[in-house]
C-alpha cells in the first residue's frame, strides 16, 4: 500500500539508549546540585561558581599535609577527625586543580544521592524530580553539598550494600558487607551495621565487613604507622579530635544534647555515653524485629538513625538518612501503621526544615541556652527516640497494617 500511495511507512522510534536515559535522569539533579553547593551557605557565589566547601577543603588540606610530611591531626583551622586512610585518599584528590575537584566531587555526590533514591524504589522522571527536590529542600543534603561533605557517600554505600531494591550494584561483584567495612574504615559511624548483619543471621556479610575494616586499617598502619597509633590511641581514650566544639548546637547526637543540658564536665559525658549505649542496643533490637517481618529497608534506615544518635558527634548534615527513610515511609505506608507513620514523618519534617539551626551558636554560647532553647535543640534526639520506641511497639502486633 505504501508503494501505491507514494507514502513511506511511519517508523517507530527505538528505545532510548541506557546512557542517554541516565543522563536525562541526572540532568536536573546535577544542575540543582551545582546551584545549591554555591549558594546554600554564606560566602559562595554562583557566577563565577565558587562554593565555600569547608569540609572538602579540610580533606584536601589533610591530603596535602600528608604528602608534605606534616601531621594531619595538627592542621590550622578546622581539625581532621577521620582515620588516617582517609588522608591517603585525600592526597590523591589534592593533586588536580581545586575547581575540578569541587566540580567532580559535587557531581559524584549528586549521583550517590540519585542512587539512594533509586534503590529506595523510584525510577525515570520521578527519580529525577524527587532527587532534585531533595537537593533543593532537604537541609542535610543541601548542607552536605555546600560543605563538600562525605555523608552522602557513606549513606549511599550502606544503602547499596544492604537495602533491597533496584539500582546499581544489584549484581554483586564483591560480597555483601564490604561497603559497610569500607565506610567504617573511612568514618567509624557505619560500623553499627556490622552487628546488625550478625544479629539478622547474615554472618558471612558481617565477617566480610570486619575483614574489610581490618584490611584497610592494617594498610593504614603500614603506610602511616605513627599517625595511625595517634588516631586510634586517642580515640580509645575518648578523644574525638573536636575538643569542646562537640557542644555546638549543630551536633544533634545524644552526647551533644547531654553536654548542652548538663555542661562540659565528666558527669555529662558519662550520662551521654550511657544513654548512647542504651539507644544503640534499642536501635539494633528494633531493626532486627523489622528485618524478621520482611521490612529490611526500614530496618536499615532505623540502624542508620541509631548510629547517628549514638555517635558522639552527628552534625546536622550527617542526617542524610532522612532521604531513604522518607521514601520507605511513603512506599510502605499501608504496612507500617499509623503511629509509626506519624512519628516518622514528624522526624522527616524536622530534619528537612532544621529549625534548630536558627539558634545562636559558637563560642560555647550553647551552654547558656534557656530551657526552651535547649528543648528546641534536642528535637532531633527526642523525635529519633520516639521513632525507635514507636517502631519497637509496632512490632508487638506483628507489624500488621491498619493501626
Amino acid at each position: 500500500m505504501a508503494e501505491l500511495t507514494g507514502t513511506q511507512p511511519a517508523r517507530r522510534a527505538g528505545p532510548v539508549p541506557r546512557p542517554l536515559r541516565a543522563l536525562l535522569v541526572l540532568l536536573a539533579p546535577l544542575l540543582a546540585g551545582y546551584v545549591v553547593a554555591a549558594i546554600a551557605n554564606p560566602g559562595g557565589s554562583l557566577l563565577p561558581w565558587n562554593p565555600p566547601m569547608a569540609d572538602l577543603d579540610v580533606y584536601l588540606l589533610a591530603g596535602r599535609t600528608l604528602t608534605e610530611g606534616g601531621d594531619i591531626y595538627a592542621l590550622d583551622g578546622f581539625p581532621f577527625i577521620y582515620p588516617p586512610i582517609a588522608a591517603v585518599v585525600a592526597a590523591g584528590l589534592a593533586l588536580p586543580p581545586l575547581l575540578l575537584v569541587r566540580l567532580v566531587w559535587t557531581a559524584a555526590s549528586v549521583v550517590a544521592l540519585v542512587a539512594i533514591v533509586h534503590r529506595a524504589g523510584l525510577r525515570t522522571w520521578r527519580l529525577s524530580m524527587i532527587s532534585t527536590a531533595v537537593i533543593i529542600f532537604c537541609t542535610p543534603v543541601s548542607q552536605s553539598l555546600a560543605l563538600g561533605q562525605v555523608s552522602i557517600f557513606l549513606c549511599a554505600w550502606i544503602v547499596l550494600d544492604l537495602m533491597p531494591g533496584p539500582g546499581v550494584l544489584r549484581r554483586r561483584f564483591l560480597p555483601q558487607g564490604w561497603l559497610v567495612g569500607l565506610g567504617a574504615a573511612i568514618k567509624l559511624t557505619p560500623a553499627i551495621f556490622t552487628p546488625h548483619l550478625f544479629l539478622t543471621g547474615r554472618r558471612r556479610a558481617a565477617v566480610v565487613s570486619v575483614i574489610t575494616f581490618v584490611v584497610v586499617g592494617v594498610l593504614s598502619l603500614v603506610l602511616l604507622p605513627a599517625q595511625s597509633i595517634s588516631f586510634w590511641g586517642g580515640l580509645a581514650g575518648g578523644d574525638t579530635g573536636l575538643g569542646d566544639s562537640i557542644v555546638y548546637y549543630d551536633n544533634q547526637s545524644i552526647m551533644g544534647s547531654s553536654l548542652r543540658w548538663i555542661g562540659l564536665g565528666t558527669a555529662a559525658k558519662v550520662v551521654g555515653l550511657g544513654l548512647s549505649a542504651l539507644v544503640g542496643v534499642l536501635g539494633l533490637v528494633v531493626a532486627v524485629r523489622w528485618h524478621r517481618l520482611g521490612e529490611e529497608a526500614l530496618a536499615v534506615c532505623l540502624v542508620g538513625f541509631t548510629g547517628l544518635l549514638a555517635s558522639p558527634v552527628s552534625w546536622s548534615h550527617h542526617f542524610v538518612w532522612v532521604v531513604p527513610l522518607a521514601i520507605v515511609l511513603w512506599r510502605r505506608r499501608r504496612h507500617l501503621g499509623r503511629a509509626l507513620q506519624v512519628v516518622g514523618w514528624l522526624l522527616v519534617a524536622w530534619l528537612v526544615l532544621a529549625p534548630y539551626r536558627k539558634l545562636p551558636g559558637g563560642e560555647w554560647i550553647e551552654l547558656s541556652y534557656t530551657p526552651a532553647q535547649d528543648l528546641l535543640d534536642t528535637g532531633t534526639v527526642l523525635l529519633g527516640l520516639a521513632l525507635l520506641v514507636t517502631a519497637v511497639l509496632r512490632t508487638k502486633d506483628g507489624g500488621r497494617s491498619g493501626r
